[in-house]
């Protein structure tokens, strides 16, 4: 009896199927196929339906019955990999995709060929979301293959919001000189040039090895090129430019003692030198603790009761949301980065406050109103507070209004260029803790310090 509804089966597979589920089966089981692809290096052989290709993509339309349309009887595509062709067969027969680590760069090159846009945006959505400092460069280097601009500029902006860990990542040396130049030229990138520096010669080291070039300071200044003059060495710490900087060769002696000039006189042949004296950052840095940020998928704005709101932060319990820190210098506090809400255009009402041991320095009581393309906020205070060294300070916003983002990933110990922030979890703070929640960055600024003096 089994073997004779499993022929029946066989025979009738349209029956009470959806269209996706029809379509999928005519390409798994290759029924009534009339174009055939060899793919990959090994020309892997797929067959498959023009009629499907040409109602789902421009490009194949163009291929299969344009007037330059492909006669040959196999079509060769040897620039894609088999599998990654066939995970987008199978999105244009079924509109079924999962993206993920292994099949995404792959798949914005196929969709990007192909002209299948639906499936570049889910690409692009999922890298925005899986950015972290330990990827950020791939994926940058990835929008700049592609051309995609906005992705460039998500991935330019989280650099920029982490730029300590991002720029000591392994990947930042395999950035092309494009990218590298879009980060290092930036204004409000708020590290040291010290820090600038040693990762520029990283890079420059690993572009030799690359290139098979000795490592020696004259190579490492010939691929680094016109991008030296991006590093501001009159910035520098002076006891690190003469022991790490003037001790090799990557600078030429004018160079050197133009800098050196610099950085102990007037600053009056300011027009001898080529390098910006400008420092960066002058005013607000922010320090972000997530390296992930969390939102439900696919949210449906129509039904605020759904699983999609109910997988955002909740702030029902109309608890604060606290996170404490301390910091190794003196910084002055100017306000808090908070999340946002994709679902729908909202209105989020805020009592914020700055803390320490129960009294309030600052406050700040305010509304704010946000769409679905505020993934983040900020707020200030009406006055900047200054906050010691090594003092445990506490974040805390009420906030009333709908479900939000939130951060996971969480950092205890963040690194915000010569400044340490130290994180710590408050009881009864709404669930936001070191690892995840609410106030994903603090906005703050540095003290001025006294001018380095040279001892007699």
């Amino acid at each position: 009896m089994a073997a004779k509804k499993s022929e029946e089966d066989s025979l009738d597979w349209q029956s009470d199927k959806s269209l996706a589920e029809c379509n999928s089966r005519m390409l798994t089981d290759q029924i009534m196929c009339d174009v055939t692809f060899c793919v990959g290096k090994d020309s892997k052989v797929f067959k498959a339906h023009k009629y499907i290709l040409g109602s789902r993509s421009s490009v194949f339309f163009a291929m299969l019955f344009g007037t330059m349309a492909e006669t040959k009887s196999k079509i060769q595509i040897p620039d894609i990999e088999p599998d990654i062709f066939e995970i987008l067969l199978k999105f244009l027969y079924t509109d079924q995709i999962d993206v993920d680590a292994s099949n995404v760069t792959g798949l914005m090159y196929a969709a990007n060929k192909y002209g299948v846009t639906r499936v570049l945006r889910l690409c692009r959505s999922y890298l925005e979301e899986s950015l972290k400092t330990d990827n950020v460069c791939v994926i940058m280097e990835n929008a700049r293959i592609f051309d995609d601009k906005e992705l460039s500029q998500k991935c330019l902006t989280f650099f920029l919001e982490h730029p300590v860990a991002c720029l000591q990542s392994d990947a930042f040396s395999d950035l092309s000189p494009e990218c590298v130049k879009l980060i290092i030229e930036s204004d409000v990138l708020a590290v040291s040039e010290d820090q600038i520096y040693m990762a520029m010669i990283r890079w420059a080291e690993n572009n030799c090895q690359l290139k098979e070039m000795e490592q020696t300071d004259a190579n490492k200044r010939r691929v680094l090129g016109e991008m030296i003059n991006l590093i501001r060495f009159p910035l520098m710490n002076r006891t690190f430019f003469a022991d790490s900087v003037a001790s090799g060769n990557i600078l030429t002696e004018d160079e050197k003692i133009t800098i050196f000039r610099l950085m102990v006189g007037t600053r009056g042949s300011v027009h001898e030198t080529k390098f910006s004296i400008v420092p960066r950052s002058p005013t607000k840095q922010v320090c972000f603790r997530f390296q992930r940020r969390c939102e439900i998928p696919n949210p449906d704005p129509s039904d605020g009761s759904t699983f999609a709101m109910a997988s955002q932060w909740d702030y029902q319990s109309k608890k604060s949301d606290k996170i404490g820190f301390k910091v190794s210098k003196p910084v002055t506090v100017l306000g808090f980065i908070l999340y946002g809400c994709r679902v729908q255009r909202t209105e989020y009402y805020i009592n914020a406050s700055l803390q320490q041991s129960g009294h309030i320095l600052a406050e700040l009581i305010t509304k704010v109103q946000t769409d679905p393309s505020m993934e983040t906020f900020k707020i200030l205070f009406p006055e900047p507070v200054p906050i010691l060294a090594n003092q445990l300070y506490g974040a805390s916003v009420k906030i009333h209004g709908l479900k939000s983002y939130w951060g996971e990933d969480g950092q205890k110990i963040i690194n915000c260029d010569d400044i340490q922030f130290v994180f710590s979890t408050f009881v009864n703070a709404n669930n936001t803790s070191v690892e995840m929640g609410q106030i994903p960055g603090i906005i703050f600024s540095k003290q001025p310090q006294e001018e380095e003096t040279d001892e007699e």
